[in-house]
C-alpha cells in the first residue's frame, strides 16, 4: 500500500489486489472521509454516458 501526502488534510492511498485501487482520505474538522476512486477501466467502451 502507498500513501501520498497531497496536502496536510488529504491523502491518496493506492493498492494493488490483482487491480490498482485507490482512494483519498480528507481529514476536517467534523471527521474523516473517504473518498473511492475505484478501479481503473482500460476498455474501449463507454461505461457511463453524461450526455
Amino acid at each position: 500500500m502507498k500513501v501520498i501526502n497531497v496536502s496536510p488534510h488529504v491523502y491518496k492511498i493506492e493498492a494493488w489486489f490483482l487491480l490498482k485501487m485507490s482512494a483519498w482520505i480528507v481529514k476536517a474538522d467534523e471527521g474523516i472521509y473517504i473518498v473511492d476512486t475505484g478501479m481503473p477501466f482500460t476498455f474501449d467502451k463507454t461505461v457511463l454516458s453524461l450526455t
